[in-house]
C-alpha cells in the first residue's frame, strides 16, 4: 500500500513538474498576444483618421463621411475598455463626433485643421510600445 501510495504521489509531481510551466508559458503567450491585438486596434484607429485627412485634403467629402464613421465607430469601441487614465481623452475626442460630422456635410474649410488636431491628441493618448498596453490597475 505505501508503494502504491508513493507511486501516486511520484506521478501526481511529474505531472504538475510538466503542467505547471506549460500553464505559466500559456498565459505569458495569451498576454503578449492580447497586448499585440490592443497595439493593432490602436494603430488601426490612428491609420483611420490619417486617412480620414487625406480625404478631407483631397476634397473627397462624401468618402470622408463615410471614412469618419467608422472612425468614430472604433473610437468609441476603444474607449469603452480603455485605461482608466486614457479614457477621458478619448471620451472627449469622441464627443467630437457630432461636430465633425457637420462640418463634414457642409464642407467646412476648418475641418482639416481639427483633425489634425485631434489626430495629435489621439497619438498622445494611445502611444506605441508598451505604454499603450500597460496593465490596468
Amino acid at each position: 500500500m505505501k508503494r502504491v501510495l508513493i507511486s501516486v504521489a511520484a506521478a501526481a509531481a511529474a505531472f504538475l513538474a510538466g503542467f505547471v510551466p506549460t500553464f505559466l508559458q500559456k498565459q505569458d503567450v495569451q498576454a503578449q498576444l492580447a497586448q499585440s491585438e490592443t497595439l493593432s486596434g490602436h494603430r488601426l484607429l490612428r491609420l483611420q483618421l490619417a486617412q480620414l485627412i487625406v480625404e478631407v485634403e483631397q476634397g473627397r467629402a462624401a468618402h470622408a463621411r463615410d471614412l469618419s464613421t467608422g472612425f468614430f465607430d472604433r473610437l468609441r469601441d476603444i474607449a469603452e475598455t480603455a485605461r482608466p487614465e486614457v479614457a477621458p481623452t478619448l471620451q472627449a475626442l469622441l464627443g467630437r463626433r457630432d461636430e465633425i460630422t457637420a462640418d463634414l456635410v457642409a464642407n467646412n474649410s476648418e475641418v482639416s485643421a481639427k483633425l489634425r488636431a485631434m489626430f495629435v491628441d489621439l497619438s498622445q493618448a494611445l502611444p506605441e510600445g508598451p505604454a499603450a498596453t500597460a496593465a490596468k490597475p
